[in-house]
């Protein structure tokens, strides 16, 4: 509320200190000292994988007991490799049904995963080989 209105709080010991921003960049780009929390915004991107298969449906008699299928291990192994591209302030979805992939934190970062997604989402390579292949290991 306060940005829509130009304003920025600071905080001043125990008591916080309401003023006009001097520029729309103070408003959304600085950090705060104090808290160490980014203020810059996060942005979110979705990437509708075409080739690479990032659903796996649970077969009809399974248990919480029984083994997961290896297929569905391979897609959670996937997306906790891209994870490890996010800042602390990231987040990665992935919605089975439409088989897309939504990656939330700063854009420069997004815009990497996005665009590597974009690499590997080619015909013929598989999650399973993206996994197991040391040499398209995300590191």
């Amino acid at each position: 509320m306060l940005k829509d209105q130009g304003l920025i709080a600071q905080s001043e010991g125990s008591a916080i200190r309401i003023r006009e921003a001097k520029s729309p960049e103070e408003i959304t780009c600085k950090q705060d000292e104090k808290s160490g929390l980014s203020k810059t915004p996060l942005y979110t991107e979705f990437y509708r994988a075409n080739y690479l298969k990032l659903w796996c449906p649970m077969p009809d008699n399974f248990s919480p007991e029984a083994k997961e299928p290896e297929e569905r291990r391979n897609i959670r192994k996937f997306i906790d490799t891209l994870k490890n591209g996010l800042s602390s302030y990231g987040s990665i979805e992935l919605d089975e049904r439409t088989n897309t992939i939504a990656i939330t934190d700063k854009e420069e970062r997004v815009k990497l995963l996005v665009e590597l997604i974009g690499l590997l989402d080619e015909p013929g390579l598989t999650v399973e080989e993206i996994v197991n292949d040391p040499d398209l290991r995300i590191k």
